[in-house]
């Protein structure tokens, strides 16, 4: 009986989640994606932080996480069109399938032709190169940089 129970939960509960993410699979890959750039931008201001510290001046943890919070959402919507994904790519995703290998080897190419710009790169770029130097990116965090990349890539190309 509570195995039932369990299981009746644990679907009701997926449902819920899917029909809260606007009943579709990109929409809800979407939010995923938007999970890990509130993360990123929250590590980022956590670390500009902690450079401050050393310096004494600090900022208020509630003025941190408006920060970061404005910073994710800017870096959304810049790059919107890099984590529009169609239903039946995003569904793949949602289930645990990407190809990091490929997607690994995107970052590697994208990385020497960031290098071989004379621009200035954007923080949230910077961070996520330093990031694969000392941590593996992997699976939707990995997905999320190299889509993020190639937007970038493409939009400063078009200038």
């Amino acid at each position: 009986m509570k195995k039932i129970f369990i299981t009746i939960f644990t679907l009701s509960l997926a449902i819920y989640c899917f029909a809260q993410s606007g009943g579709s699979f990109s929409k809800e890959l979407q939010n995923k994606f938007k999970a890990i750039s509130d993360k990123l931008c929250w590590d980022i201001m956590v670390e500009q932080n902690n450079m401050a510290k050393e310096h004494g001046e600090e900022l208020p943890e509630n003025h941190l996480k408006l920060m970061a919070y404005s910073a994710s959402t800017e870096l959304m919507e810049k790059y919107q069109n890099a984590f529009t994904v169609p239903e039946a790519e995003a569904k793949k995703f949602l289930s645990g399938e990407y190809d990091d290998f490929k997607n690994k080897n995107e970052f590697d190419n994208c990385v020497k032709e960031l290098a071989d710009l004379s621009v200035s790169l954007p923080l949230s770029i910077r961070y996520l190169i330093e990031k694969s130097h000392s941590q593996k990116l992997s699976g939707l965090e990995l997905e999320f940089a190299v889509r993020l990349f190639k937007e970038y890539l493409k939009q400063i190309s078009n200038l």
